[in-house]
C-alpha cells in the first residue's frame, strides 16, 4: 500500500510540474507588452479642493482618491466598502485632512490628503439613526463635528451632534414636522442649517441644527416666485465653500425652469435672485470676497456667469466659455477652482462632472486640460470585434463573389489587385527602409494584421455611453453617448445586452452592433445599431413595448445580419430581423434555482426534456457559469462548510451509438453519459470565463477573477469530473490527475502578476488568429487585457529565434547542394568517357 501511494504522489507531481512548467509566467521584458490596464475611480459624486491645489474626489464605485491638478492621474486611490448601504455621504476637507462619512454613519474616517494613510476610525456611538427613516449627514471638519437627522415621513425630525474630540453624542428633542414626505427634498446647506423644501405646498422650511434651534417657513410664491415657474421637481441643493459665511446660500432646483438662489438672514429666508435655464451654479473666494459662478447653456456651448455675492453685480473679467461635445451630454455639477495668474490676476479652472460620467478640467475661456472617462468604471457588456481587411486583401476577397462574371472581367480584376498588391509592397519597402514601419502594419490605421491580435474592444458602460478601445495600446478610438439609453435592472443587477449583428467578415457589406436597453422616459424598449470599427450610428428607435428577455440567432439572412429574439412584457415572442426564427442554436440549456438550496437542470432545447439535475442544499451565492462543448462548471458558497465550491459537469455519449444511417422521431437518442464533480476552491470567485480559440484545438482553461484583484489561469484538467482517486494505467495513459478536493491557486498562473485589477464584475474571452492564443479582457472597477496561451506558442516563433543563423544555415546548404551537384555531374561525366 505504501509503495502504490509513493506512485501515486509521484506520478501526481509529474503532472502538476508538467501543467505549470511553461505556464503563463512572464519575463521581466514581457511586463506591459502584450497587456495593458486602465485605473479608474467611477462616477464622481464629491469633491474636496483645497488652496495647495490638490482635488480629493468620492466616488459611486466608493472610491477615495486624489487626482493630480496638471493631468488627471490618480496619485493614490483608496478602496472602500463595496456595499450600496455603504456609499460615500459627506467629503469635507480641513487643512490636510479630510474627513468621510459612509452608510448611516458605520464609518467616520479621517484621511491625510498628501498620502491617503487614514489617520483614525470611528461610527456614530449608539445606533442612533433608526433603519426606517431617512437620514441626512455633513461634516464640519473645522469643528471636528458630524451632524446628522433622522427624518420620519408624516412623523417628526431629530438632530444629533457627535463631537469627534470629545466623543460625545447630543441629540435635539424631536421635533414635529407633519409636512414632511417621501417627496420631500432636504440638504445640510451649512454646518448648523437644514433646508427643505415641500413640492405639493411649494413651501420651503429651514431648520436650526443646535440645541434650542429654531425653525422657518416660507411658501415659494411669497418669496417671489411665479406659479408657472414652479414645478412639482423642486429639490434642495447646496452651495459649496460657505464655512464662514454668516448668511448662507443654497438653491432651489425648479426642473427645466432652472434655479432660485435664497439666502438665510437671521431667521428668515429671502429670494436672491432666479437663474431661469441654468445648468449649474457654484461659489468661490478671491481675496476674502465670496463670488457666484453661474453655468448658462447657450446654442451649443456653455457661458459662465460671475456675480460678486456683496452687490449681485455681475464681474465680466472673470467670465468664461465652454465647448462640450456632444459625446459627453450635458453638465451636472461644476467646481470652480481658483487660482492667481502670474500678474496677479484672479481667474479660474472648472471642475466638471458631466451626464456621461466622465470628469473634464477647463480653463476659464474653454482650454481642455485634462478629460477621465470613468464611464468605463461601470461596463456592462463587452464584445471584441475583428478588423476589417485592407484593401488589398479587400479586393481578394472580392474576387470569390464573381462566380457569375465572364472571363474578361475577372481577368481584369486579377490584374487590377496584383498591380495594387505590387503598389503596396513598394510602398512598404520604401517606407521600412525609411524607418516609418510597415504600410499596412496596422498602427497608422484600423486594418487587420496578419494574425488577428489587432483587434476592437467594443465596451457599454451603465451611463449609456458605448466605446471602441484599440486593443492593442488601449486607448480610446471613438465614443458615442445615448442619453436616452438606460440599463435594465431587475433584483439590483443592471444589464445591457450587446450584440455583433454582422461581422467584418462580409465583404462589401460593414460591420453591425447592436445595443438594447430601456428608453429614460417611457421605460419600453430602447434598440441602438452603430459600426464597431468607426463608431457611427446606423439606427435607434424606441419599441412599442417593454422588454423582458433577449437572444441573439445563430442563423443570418441574405444581407449575413443576425436577428434578436424578444420577449415583450406581454409574453410574446418577437423577432427584431427580417427573417423568421427556424432553430434554436444550442442543444441544450441551463437553468439555476437559487434559494437556500441551489438546484441546477440541464434541459433539452429541443425536446424539452431534462438530462440531468443536481441540488445542493445550504448555498448562496453569487454564482457563476461557464459552459463550453459538452461540459457545465459553476461556482457557489457552502454555508455548511464555509468556502467557496466549483462543480464541473461533463456529458459524453452512451455506451451504444445512435444509428445515424436511418433516422427515425419514435426512436430517441440514448440519454448521455453525465459525470459530476466538486472540487474546493481555496477564495471567493468575483467573475469566471473560460479561453477560445478559432479552432477549438487548444486546450480550456478558466479565468477566475478572485477578490483580491488576482485573475487566475486554471487548466480545465483540474476539473475534469473523471479525476481518480486512484491512478490506474488507463487513467495515466489519458492524462488525468489524480483526484485532490482542493484546487491549487499558483502563482505563475496569475496572469496579471503584480497589477491589481478591483472589482471585478465579468471577463470577457475571444479567439485571435493563432490558434494558440487567447484574448481576454477583465472589467470592473479596473480594465486588464491580456494575452493567454493555454497550450503554449506551439504556432509563434521565439523573440530570440536566431532567423540570421536558420538563414545562413540553410543558404550554406543549397551552395553545398548546388557544388555538389556540379562535382557529382563532373564525376559522372569523366566516368563515362573511360
Amino acid at each position: 500500500m505504501t509503495t502504490v501511494n509513493s506512485k501515486t504522489m509521484i506520478f501526481l507531481l509529474i503532472v502538476l510540474s508538467c501543467m505549470f512548467h511553461n505556464s503563463l509566467s512572464l519575463y521581466e521584458d514581457q511586463i506591459g507588452k502584450f497587456d495593458w490596464k486602465l485605473e479608474l475611480v467611477g462616477e464622481v459624486n464629491h469633491v474636496h479642493y483645497d488652496e495647495s491645489g490638490k482635488i480629493v474626489v468620492a466616488t459611486d464605485k466608493n472610491v477615495l482618491a486624489l487626482l493630480n491638478l496638471r493631468n488627471g492621474s490618480i496619485v493614490w486611490r483608496q478602496l472602500l466598502e463595496k456595499g450600496s448601504h455603504e456609499k460615500v455621504q459627506s467629503l469635507q476637507g480641513h487643512f490636510q485632512d479630510v474627513i468621510t462619512v459612509q452608510g448611516r454613519g458605520e464609518y467616520v474616517r479621517c484621511w491625510d490628503v498628501a498620502s491617503g494613510v487614514m489617520k483614525w476610525e470611528t461610527f456614530l456611538p449608539n445606533n442612533p439613526i433608526g433603519s426606517s427613516s431617512i437620514m441626512k449627514i455633513h461634516v464640519a471638519a473645522a469643528n471636528k463635528q458630524v451632524l446628522f437627522v433622522e427624518m420620519y415621513p408624516g412623523g417628526g425630525i431629530q438632530a444629533f451632534v457627535y463631537n469627534i474630540r470629545e466623543g460625545t453624542l447630543k441629540k435635539s428633542p424631536k421635533a414635529p414636522a407633519p409636512w414632511l414626505t417621501e417627496l420631500t427634498s432636504c440638504e445640510f446647506v451649512s454646518h448648523k442649517h437644514l433646508a427643505c423644501v415641500e413640492p405639493v405646498t411649494r413651501t420651503v422650511h429651514v431648520i436650526l441644527i443646535e440645541e434650542g434651534g429654531y425653525s422657518s417657513s416660507a411658501s415659494l410664491t411669497s418669496l417671489g416666485l411665479k406659479s408657472s415657474d414652479i414645478t412639482t421637481e423642486l429639490k434642495i441643493k447646496p452651495v459649496a465653500n460657505q464655512e464662514a459665511v454668516e448668511h448662507p446660500l443654497f438653491v432651489v432646483e425648479l426642473g427645466n425652469n432652472g434655479l432660485a438662489l435664497l439666502q438665510l438672514q437671521s431667521a428668515t429666508v429671502k429670494m436672491v435672485r432666479v437663474f431661469p435655464g441654468v445648468a449649474d451654479l457654484s461659489t468661490a473666494w478671491f481675496d476674502g470676497q465670496l463670488y457666484l459662478f453661474v453655468l448658462l447653456p447657450k446654442d451649443e456651448n456653455y457661458k459662465v456667469l460671475c456675480l460678486d455675492s456683496s452687490s449681485w453685480t455681475e464681474q465680466q473679467e472673470l467670465e468664461g466659455t465652454l465647448n462640450v461635445p456632444s459625446h459627453r451630454g450635458s453638465v451636472k455639477k461644476m467646481i470652480v477652482l481658483p487660482f492667481l495668474r502670474k500678474d496677479k490676476e484672479p481667474s479660474y479652472k472648472l471642475l466638471l462632472t458631466l451626464e456621461d460620467h466622465s470628469l473634464v478640467l477647463v480653463h476659464q475661456h474653454g482650454k481642455v486640460f485634462w478629460s477621465r472617462e470613468e464611464a468605463l468604471a461601470s461596463v456592462l457588456s463587452v464584445e471584441i470585434v475583428d478588423l476589417p481587411l485592407s484593401d488589398t486583401d479587400a479586393k481578394i476577397e472580392q474576387e470569390f463573389e464573381l462566380a457569375g462574371a465572364d472571363v474578361t472581367t475577372a481577368l481584369i480584376t486579377r490584374l487590377t489587385t496584383q498591380a495594387l498588391q505590387l503598389q503596396t509592397f513598394l510602398l512598404g519597402t520604401l517606407m521600412g527602409l525609411g524607418g516609418k514601419g510597415s504600410f499596412e502594419s496596422g498602427t497608422s490605421e484600423l486594418i487587420r494584421d496578419k494574425f488577428g491580435l489587432h483587434k476592437v474592444i467594443v465596451l457599454v458602460s451603465a451611463s449609456g455611453k458605448v466605446f471602441g478601445i484599440d486593443s492593442l495600446t488601449g486607448t480610446i478610438i471613438w465614443q458615442t453617448f445615448v442619453p436616452d439609453l438606460v440599463p435594465f435592472n431587475e433584483e439590483g443587477q443592471s444589464a445591457l445586452p450587446l450584440f455583433v449583428s454582422r461581422t467584418t467578415a462580409h465583404i462589401p457589406f460593414f460591420p453591425q452592433c447592436t445595443v438594447l436597453g430601456k428608453h429614460k422616459r417611457t421605460g419600453q424598449g430602447y434598440i441602438f445599431t452603430f459600426h464597431p470599427i468607426t463608431g457611427q450610428t446606423v439606427d435607434q428607435q424606441v419599441l412599442s413595448y417593454k422588454v423582458i428577455q433577449t437572444s441573439i440567432l445563430g442563423y443570418v439572412n441574405s444581407e449575413f445580419l443576425r436577428g434578436i429574439l424578444l420577449l415583450d412584457d406581454e409574453l410574446k415572442v418577437r423577432s427584431f430581423s427580417s427573417f423568421l426564427v427556424e432553430r434554436l442554436r444550442d442543444k441544450f440549456f441551463i437553468l439555476f434555482v437559487i434559494s437556500a438550496t441551489l438546484n441546477i437542470y440541464l434541459i433539452d432545447a429541443v425536446t424539452g426534456n431534462i438530462i440531468y439535475s443536481a441540488s445542493h442544499k445550504r448555498t448562496r451565492g453569487p454564482v457563476h457559469v461557464v459552459h463550453s462543448e459538452n461540459w457545465v462548471v459553476y461556482n457557489y458558497y457552502n454555508e455548511k462548510y464555509r468556502r467557496t465550491e466549483i462543480s464541473s459537469i461533463e456529458l459524453y455519449e452512451g455506451k451504444m451509438q445512435s444509428n445515424t444511417t436511418a433516422f427515425s422521431s419514435l426512436n430517441p437518442p440514448f440519454p448521455p453519459l453525465v459525470e459530476h464533480q466538486t472540487y474546493i476552491f481555496p477564495s471567493q470567485i468575483d467573475a469566471m470565463a473560460h479561453t477560445l480559440t478559432e479552432r477549438g484545438i487548444t486546450n480550456k482553461h478558466l479565468i477566475i477573477a478572485m477578490p483580491t484583484g488576482a485573475l487566475l489561469e486554471l487548466p480545465k484538467a483540474f476539473l475534469d469530473p473523471r479525476r481518480p482517486v486512484h491512478p490506474l494505467p488507463e487513467h495515466r495513459e489519458e492524462g488525468l490527475i489524480p483526484y485532490i478536493p482542493e484546487l491549487p491557486v499558483p502563482a505563475e498562473g496569475i496572469i496579471n502578476y503584480n497589477l491589481t485589477v478591483n472589482h471585478i464584475r465579468g471577463i470577457h474571452t475571444a479567439p485571435s488568429g493563432l490558434e494558440s492564443t487567447c484574448l481576454i479582457i477583465a472589467y470592473g472597477l479596473d480594465l486588464f487585457y491580456a494575452r493567454v496561451t493555454p497550450s503554449k506558442t506551439f504556432d509563434i516563433l521565439k523573440d530570440d529565434f536566431e532567423h540570421f543563423l536558420i538563414s545562413a544555415v540553410l543558404s550554406a546548404l543549397l551552395l553545398v547542394s548546388y557544388v555538389t551537384k556540379k562535382l557529382a555531374a563532373r564525376k559522372a561525366l569523366r566516368a563515362a568517357w573511360k
